[in-house]
């Protein structure tokens, strides 16, 4: 039997889900969790012993890689690394935002554009649809997603609705911060109006089209903006 684990933290109610053979088995979010607590991997190693899977016998690990919580994608990708290690099993890399999109364009038959805080006055956002012949997540230009910095677009929030397909839902794990700015730009019918989740259920499904990383590469969480050296202090 080939078991999968997936997991996301880049949220503040991360989740965690186990596959057997493709068919998910068992699922468990956290509500409000700290990024920071290390409480998870507990429930991380109770959830496998219940299906009797130790970490050895996982075949591939699934992590979210964001955008979202750096702190929480980190310490995912961290343990995952060291789970992973032993059995030299495959780490793949999912961004979290095609989890959010997964779940919704399923529910709904359409587009998702997922919007979020990118910092530094700027917006990030993507689109995505379900491809109607195969069953596949792509981008809305139907390509495939590389799950990359690549698949992502900046943006003022005065230009948001110029860089988003018109015919999108939109969703964002932002919500409470980018409400007023979501509802000054979309018309009601166009907003799923609440927080979106990414889950790791959605992240397992996504994993048979998603690259995988193994022989010493690693996945890396989601970048959206380069590196800011700060010069030394003397």
């Amino acid at each position: 039997m080939t078991y999968t684990c997936a997991l996301d933290r880049s949220s503040v109610n991360p989740s965690m889900a186990i596959f057997a053979d493709g068919e998910c088995v068992s699922s468990y979010q956290w509500v409000n969790a700290p990024s920071r607590d290390s409480g998870w991997l507990l429930e991380l190693n109770r959830q496998l012993a219940e299906q009797n899977i130790t970490p050895a016998l996982v075949s591939n690990w699934v992590c979210g890689i964001g955008p979202g919580s750096f702190s929480g994608i980190r310490a995912a990708l961290s343990a995952v690394q060291g789970m992973a290690l032993p059995a030299k099993s495959p780490i793949i890399g999912i961004a979290s935002s095609a989890a959010i999109a997964s779940e919704l364009a399923s529910e709904t038959g359409k587009k998702i554009a997922v919007v979020g805080d990118a910092r530094r006055n700027q917006l990030w956002c993507v689109c995505y649809q379900i491809d109607r012949v195969d069953g596949t997540l792509r981008l809305s230009n139907g390509e495939l997603p590389v799950h990359t910095s690549d698949d992502f677009r900046l943006v003022q929030a005065d230009r948001l609705a110029d860089a988003i397909d018109a015919d999108a839902i939109v969703a964002s794990p932002d919500w409470i911060r980018l409400e007023n700015v979501l509802r000054d730009t979309f018309p009601e019918n166009r907003l799923i109006a609440r927080p979106a989740v990414p889950l790791a259920a959605e992240l397992g499904r996504l994993a048979p089209q998603a690259p995988r990383y193994c022989d010493g590469q690693v996945a890396t969480p989601i970048y959206l903006h380069p590196a800011v050296a700060t010069p030394p202090k003397y």
